[in-house]
């Protein structure tokens, strides 16, 4: 029952979003473009980061 209501929300919470999501292009969605790329790779940095111990004890 729990992972229905958290997949209810989740949905409802995506729906949300998407509905703030202007349909058209404005002044900012080349920003949004080039902040996109950054967002989705830092992970990989991250996670090299923390492989490699750049970390220093954490």
């Amino acid at each position: 029952m729990t992972t229905l209501a958290t997949f209810a929300c989740s949905l409802t919470l995506a729906a949300c979003f998407l509905a703030c999501v202007p349909r058209h292009r404005t002044w900012f969605t080349p920003l949004g473009a080039g902040t996109l790329y950054a967002y989705l790779l830092h992970g990989f940095l991250a996670q090299t980061a923390e492989h490699e111990g750049w970390y220093g004890g954490v």
